[in-house]
């Protein structure tokens, strides 16, 4: 997956190929950053470059589902440490979802919001009552690129930026213990 430039009746846009996800937007409007022209003059501000670990993240990014909830900070947030934060987030869908027409991937994660919200009772452990769930379908610069989602599964607006989860983690005397405690169940983290 990358980003690569492709134009809409001659207007400067970003398409975003995401195995069988194609969409075309202004990525301006989307990340609410300022347009800058390769034509104007030099102004002295230079885009910042992706670090190393922004580059690995592009790499190995894959689609997938989350749901937001009330609390972005967990409360506690030692259980979400010793959980993990994306096993309690991210909500599980087939692999194949991702190579389906959007149609059908839609209905796909429709019937995986719904028993997802079902099995939770609408809640998430630490981070609380569930708003709303969001496909993530691309990385952008320091940011996501997410479709909304209602609780029932249905689109509720259009592509927009989004932050990435966070981690929580759990460590005595340097040692990361969330890692540790993953690891004996098989989930290297």
């Amino acid at each position: 997956m990358g980003l690569a430039q492709c134009s809409a009746r001659g207007r400067e846009v970003v398409g975003i190929q995401a195995r069988s996800l194609n969409i075309c937007m202004r990525i301006h409007e989307i990340t609410h950053r300022p347009r800058i022209r390769s034509h104007q003059p030099h102004s002295g501000h230079h885009r910042r470059r992706p670090d190393a670990n922004e580059r690995a993240y592009h790499a190995a990014f894959k689609p997938y589902l989350r749901c937001e909830t009330e609390h972005d900070i967990p409360e506690p947030i030692f259980i979400a440490a010793m959980a993990g934060v994306a096993n309690l987030r991210m909500v599980p869908v087939p692999a194949s979802t991702w190579k389906l027409p959007e149609d059908r991937r839609d209905e796909i994660l429709r019937a995986a919001i719904r028993r997802h919200y079902r099995r939770t009772e609408g809640r998430v452990p630490t981070f609380g009552k569930i708003r709303r769930y969001l496909l993530v379908v691309a990385p952008g610069d320091g940011v996501d690129l997410a479709l909304p989602f209602d609780v029932h599964g249905n689109r509720a607006g259009p592509i927009h930026a989004v932050s990435r989860l966070g981690e929580a983690v759990l460590s005595v005397g340097g040692q990361n213990l969330s890692r540790k405690i993953w690891s004996q169940y098989g989930c290297d983290r």
